[in-house]
């Protein structure tokens, strides 16, 4: 498909969304959280900026240890524990559209803009005796450049000010520690917010 196809196709999607924006509350706030969220369970804000346009910010904590591993050593068996910890915030900018106003009360929406986040990680793993080693620590940060994708359901059709998501948040670039990783990396989770 050529450049111009694709300028065409956009634009076209472009006309045909602007028809059918959905409202933008002021403000927006909840978590939002899953298996796959990039930080943990994230405290996050939307900020409404004009028609079809918003901001949205989180700031997320994980921390979890592993359940250990094995470790065989001349036939005996050893527990080795390591424990994770990071915290970290993202923000997009998205644009928003209503997807039909004849389906469930005109309540779904979908949602698409760039986005970025930034965070801090440390894991130490503890080795078990007889080894008595120290404590092994290690850490960084951790740079992601991407999106965000998603789909709502917006209870205030029904009366109740609460919104209901399911996102993703796709990043394409990735900086640890000073290298760079460029492949896809999806963050899928599921978000409540109190609309006000």
């Amino acid at each position: 498909m050529n450049l111009r196809k694709i300028v065409v196709a956009a634009a076209v999607v472009a006309c045909v969304s602007v028809a059918a924006n959905a409202e933008i509350y002021p403000h927006a706030i909840g978590l939002r959280f899953g298996g796959g969220s990039f930080w943990g369970a994230e405290l996050n804000y939307q900020m409404g900026m004009g028609e079809a346009n918003r901001l949205e910010i989180g700031f997320g904590l994980s921390s979890w240890s592993s359940d250990g591993y094995n470790w065989y050593d001349n036939g005996r068996r050893y527990w080795i524990e390591t424990r994770h910890t990071s915290f970290g915030a993202f923000g997009a900018y998205q644009w928003y559209w209503n997807i039909s106003s004849s389906v469930a009360l005109g309540g779904f929406n979908w949602y698409v803009g760039p986005g970025a986040g930034v965070g801090f990680w440390s894991n130490t793993t503890k080795y078990p005796a007889p080894y008595n080693s120290p404590d092994y620590n290690d850490g960084g940060i951790n740079i992601g450049i991407g999106g965000q994708i998603g789909i709502e359901y917006d209870f205030n059709v029904l009366g109740a000010p609460l919104v209901l998501d399911i996102d993703s948040r796709p990043t394409i670039i990735n900086i640890y520690n000073g290298g760079i990783d460029i492949r896809p990396r999806f963050d899928l989770a599921l978000g409540i917010r109190y609309t006000f």
